[in-house]
């Protein structure tokens, strides 16, 4: 077997740390002209406009890309987390997976679904692979064709 390598998609987070500081700044704009002391209904549109354009500076700032590398000939998992201020890595063998499980995150009511894998090794512990935000799995089915490959690797005797 081939290495499987994936890296997540950067582009995806840039969309949203902008969308947010752009939702944020016109929120404040909306809202700045009409501040005043009598009427404090609307200071909450502008806080909110301030809050959520500070989430999307954070969010642009804490911008980070993960790479997954899966070697059958090693028997190990890599994965490197990499954002502008440090990189974290981990390495799991084969042999301290005990099962894989998907995650979920979202809603169906409101359409954001979000699915990803998660290890649970023998020591109990739970990692997550190709976690929402970085991947975009939005279908159940992609994240069971993920887990179905990731136990062919596990399995294999390289």
């Amino acid at each position: 077997m081939e290495t499987w390598r994936e890296k997540s998609n950067h582009n995806n987070q840039i969309i949203i740390s902008t969308l947010s500081a752009v939702v944020g700044i016109v929120l404040m704009i909306v809202s700045y002209d009409s501040i005043n002391l009598n009427d404090i209904s609307r200071t909450p549109g502008f806080m909110l406009g301030i809050f959520i354009f500070i989430l999307g500076i954070y969010l642009f700032l804490m911008n980070s890309t993960q790479e997954i590398i899966i070697n059958p000939n090693e028997r190990l998992i890599k994965i490197n987390d990499t954002n502008r201020f440090h990189t974290r890595s981990r390495t799991i063998a084969f042999d301290e997976v005990a099962k894989i499980k998907i995650g979920y995150l979202g809603k169906n009511s409101n359409f954001v679904e979000n699915y990803y894998l998660v290890l649970t090794l023998k020591n109990g512990e739970e990692c997550s692979l190709f976690g929402p935000g970085f991947y975009g799995i939005n279908k159940r089915y992609l994240a069971e064709e993920r887990k179905d490959r990731l136990w062919k690797y596990l399995k294999s005797n390289n």
